[in-house]
C-alpha cells in the first residue's frame, strides 16, 4: 500500500497484517449484525433481485443498517461502480452505525 491511504483507518502504508485485521473486523461486524437479525430484504428496490447471490447477505445487512439507501429512482444499481462521494458516505454511515 505504498503511498495509499486506508479508507477505513485513514493511515498510510499499513502493513499487510493490519489490512487483514481491518478486513476481519468488518467481516465480524457484518456477521454479528446478520446473526442479530439486522437485515432487511431488498425487495423494496426496483433492482434488488439483481444483486449477485454471493453479495446478498452483505447487501441485506448494508441496506438494513442504513448504509445503502438506493438512488433517486429507488434502485440500488448493484452492477455500477461507486463514486468517491458514495463510498465516503457509506463509510461515514458505517462509523455511525458501529459506535
Amino acid at each position: 500500500m505504498e503511498g495509499k491511504t486506508c479508507s477505513v483507518t485513514g493511515h498510510r502504508n499499513l502493513p499487510q497484517k493490519e489490512i487483514g485485521r481491518v478486513k476481519t473486523a468488518l467481516r465480524r461486524e457484518i456477521d454479528s449484525a446478520v446473526a442479530d437479525g439486522f437485515t432487511r430484504f431488498m425487495s423494496g428496490f426496483a433492482d434488488g433481485a439483481a444483486v449477485s447471490g454471493w453479495a446478498q447477505e452483505a447487501m441485506q445487512w448494508a441496506v438494513g443498517a442504513g448504509l445503502l439507501n438506493g438512488n433517486e429512482q429507488g434502485k440500488l444499481v448493484p452492477t455500477a461502480g461507486a463514486t468517491r462521494a458514495e463510498v465516503a458516505m457509506i463509510l461515514m454511515r458505517f462509523e455511525g452505525a458501529v459506535k
